[in-house]
Parts: C-alpha cells; sequence; structure tokens
C-alpha cells in the first residue's frame, strides 16, 4: 500500500513539473516576428505629360524582417509576396519586388494605353471629350492586424480601376 503511494506521488510530481516547465514556452510568441513596411505612391502620365490622363499605384507591404526562426519568416514572406503580387516574385527580396511590380504596372500601363490614346487625340475634338477610362488606379494594402503567440493576422486590401463602370476590390 505505502508502495502505491510513493508511485502515485511520484507520478502527480512528474506530471506536475513537466506542465510548469512548459508554461513559459506557451507564453512566447512563435518566431518572435518583427515586422516593416515598404509604401509607394506613384502617378505617371501618359507620354510624360502631366495634362494627360495617369495611372497611380499606392502600395503598402508589411513583411516580416526578423524571427527566431528563419524557416518561419521566410515561409510567411513567401506567402505574402504570392497573395500581394503573384508567384512570379517569390524569389526575391520585398524592396527588389515592389520596385518592379511598381515599375511593371507603370510599364504595361503606358504600353497598352498610349497607342489608343494618341489616336482618340487625333479623332476628337477637344482634350476633354477623350474618356476619363483612360486613368488607371491599383491599391495593394497589407497589415499585420493581430500577432499574439500561435496568431496571425494578416489583412490585404486590393483595389484597381482599369477604366469602365466601377473598379475592382
Amino acid at each position: 500500500m505505502k508502495k502505491q503511494y510513493v508511485s502515485l506521488l511520484a507520478i502527480i510530481l512528474s506530471v506536475s513539473g513537466f506542465l510548469f516547465s512548459c508554461h513559459d514556452k506557451m507564453n512566447k510568441n512563435t518566431g518572435a516576428l518583427q515586422f516593416d513596411s515598404i509604401q509607394v505612391n506613384e502617378t505617371a502620365h501618359l507620354f510624360n505629360d502631366t495634362a494627360k490622363a495617369a495611372c497611380n499605384i499606392i502600395i503598402n507591404f508589411a513583411y516580416p524582417v526578423k524571427s527566431s526562426d528563419d524557416m518561419l519568416k521566410d515561409s510567411l514572406n513567401s506567402y505574402f509576396i504570392s497573395a500581394c503580387f503573384g508567384d512570379k516574385y517569390i524569389s526575391e527580396k520585398p524592396e527588389e519586388i515592389v520596385k518592379q511590380y511598381t515599375e511593371n504596372y507603370i510599364s504595361e500601363y503606358r504600353h497598352d494605353l498610349e497607342p489608343m490614346y494618341a489616336e482618340d487625340e487625333k479623332d476628337k475634338e477637344d482634350e476633354s471629350s477623350i474618356g476619363a477610362w483612360y486613368s488607371y488606379y491599383k491599391g495593394i494594402e497589407s497589415h499585420v492586424q493581430l500577432y499574439d503567440k500561435d496568431l496571425l493576422v494578416y489583412r490585404i486590401d486590393y483595389n484597381e480601376y482599369t477604366g469602365g463602370a466601377h473598379g475592382i476590390y
């Protein structure tokens, strides 16, 4: 009988020791992530003429810059980059991605619309009669809304207008 009490006491002590030793680890934020953001607000006019239509791109990209677990940081960065900019940018650094994405957006805007705008300019009597749909807009804004222990809430607001009745949100 005494042997059972000693065994039971040993089991209780070892279980309570195990539970209390894990307590410190459970209070820490996983990865101890630190975030930074890159911001861009750029406007580019057709034919580099400020009197003509323009595109505007706004980016506010939040991403992890430091972590106690580099693998976690890298996988989160890959996921956030893919969600905000697409899979083709995954292998590059966030600063370069935002720069390239901005340059590509402006380049494609000019490449696609300058020939049509020039044709409309020839056919129209005055510039005010040329459609406002030549002005484009894109916004990609990401935020870390909550980071607590094992929970990370990351929000991406995306909106775009490329002519027509209304934009895309």
